[in-house]
């Protein structure tokens, strides 16, 4: 199965305004945007496979992204965490040097607006 998969690596989550957290590692404690709390960093390890973005006011539902663009960071890079907006169907992770990952929702996960 595929994974983005994380090595002591400082992670900024930088999501859409309407998001509040992230669950980046299933099991562990979910990243608050830094949007909804400036400063917020975190030291992640570990792989994942898909991760559940919540929202403000529980709306919509929380949303599970699968990893589809996949890699492994370098250890200790910073990584910036973007997307996962309502109507978003990605989440990516980034950091300093170019190195991607990306966890999407495809098909019959996309909000019913979108799955035309």
């Amino acid at each position: 199965m595929a994974s983005i998969r994380f090595d002591d690596n400082w992670i900024s989550v930088n999501l859409d305004p309407s998001a509040t957290t992230i669950e980046l590692i299933k099991g562990t404690k979910p990243l608050p945007n830094i949007k909804k709390s400036p400063e917020s960093l975190e030291k992640v390890s570990g792989s994942s496979w898909s991760v559940v973005v919540r929202y403000e006011n529980n709306d919509p539902s929380p949303r599970t992204f699968s990893a589809t663009q996949c890699l492994t960071f370098p250890s200790g890079a910073p990584v910036n965490i973007t997307g996962g907006g309502k109507s978003n169907d990605f989440v990516e992770a980034a950091d300093n040097l170019g190195h991607k990952g990306t966890w999407s929702i495809t098909g019959e996960d996309l909000p019913s607006d979108q799955s035309s």
